[in-house]
């Protein structure tokens, strides 16, 4: 749904200088190449994911088939898809509880984008924020307690955490700048965010990745090495050793982004995914670990022709092998824990 200093404060902070990106490069057919992988569904691929128990490897993700965005849960080899919410409104960027009893999510059903709560079964739906601003990129904490999410309430995109029903919400980021996409570590004690502090939300600043303590202190930039190249959209692996992240191109006439996986030491940067990205724009973004850590599902528009159509959404091996086309399209996986 959303299309979307300085040195590190506080000896909390354990990230000091993260991602040495590889250098794009790719042959003059590398684009035939992985259509033709892409559209390939590996047979021992599609049976090792089936073969997995399906009330554990389930993914919820938005799509408008039906004419506005609605949530989505589906098997992880893209069967048996169910719709849960359906309305006249957009409803987006679904978010497991710890449990997998519950799914948090965004919509605009009364009239801005707010935070509700639902049964993975659809019913039992609660609204937990109720204001002017909008809210985006709910995640619950991993014990359970809390959800932290995306706010301009206070003008521009700031990141608070509120506890689970909704109440004692605490704003954590005041720099004025754009901050977003917010996601748990696995201990429950940092967050890891996006951010634009010196654009604006209108002209999609540059993001940069930061991470803070749980309560807002001790905010850490995640350096950049490669200045060639923005990264956003991160994600904690389970264990809680690496991040999966989307990378691309400083270079305006370059609109293409890809899939990297790093260590949390900032070593061992490596390129899942191999965009097209000279002769098209083409994209592979928002990455979402399984929770076992063995698979890592993203979107990508290199089957999209139409900018009304929506994006593809694939599942692949951790270290990038055994891509998975699943027939489905839609926006903002998330695995079931």
């Amino acid at each position: 749904m959303l299309r979307l200093e300085k040195s590190c404060f506080g000896i909390f902070c354990i990230v000091s200088c993260i991602l040495l990106f590889a250098a794009c490069s790719s042959s003059e057919n590398s684009g035939d190449n992985e259509t033709e992988s892409c559209n390939r569904i590996e047979s021992e691929v599609a049976a090792d994911i089936a073969s997995l128990a399906p009330d554990y490897h389930e993914i919820a993700f938005s799509s408008k088939r039906d004419g506005d965005f609605e949530i989505f849960v589906m098997f992880a080899d893209g069967t048996n898809v169910r719709q849960l919410t359906t309305n006249d409104a957009n409803d987006g960027l679904p978010h497991w509880s710890p449990d997998g009893k519950q799914i948090v999510f965004t919509s605009n059903r009364d009239g801005d984008f707010e935070i509700f709560v639902m049964f993975v079964d659809g019913t039992n739906v609660r609204q937990l924020t109720t204001n002017d601003a909008k809210e985006s990129s709910p995640r619950w904490s991993p014990d359970g307690k809390q959800i932290v999410f995306s706010s301009n309430r206070a003008g521009k995109y700031e990141i608070f955490v509120m506890d689970a029903d909704g109440t004692n919400v605490r704003q954590l980021t005041a720099n004025g700048g754009v901050n977003y996409r917010p996601d748990w570590s696995p201990d429950g004690k940092r967050i890891m965010f996006s951010s634009g502090r010196d654009g604006d939300w209108d002209t999609f600043p540059d993001p940069e990745l930061f991470v803070m303590d749980a309560d807002g202190t001790n905010v850490c930039k995640m350096k950049q090495i490669d200045f060639n190249l923005r990264f956003s959209n991160a994600a904690w692996s389970p264990n809680g050793k690496h991040i999966a992240y989307t990378a691309s191109s400083l270079d305006d006439h370059v609109c293409s982004s890809d899939i990297f996986v790093a260590d949390m030491d900032g070593s061992n940067a490596r390129q899942l995914t191999r965009a097209n990205w000279w002769d098209r724009c083409e994209t592979k973004s928002f990455p979402a670990w399984s929770p076992d850590g063995k698979l890592i599902t993203f979107l990508t528009d290199a089957f999209r022709y139409d900018l009304d159509e929506e994006f593809d959404i694939f599942v692949m091996d951790a270290d990038g092998a055994n891509v998975l086309r699943l027939g489905q399209r839609g926006e903002d996986p998330s695995f079931k824990p």
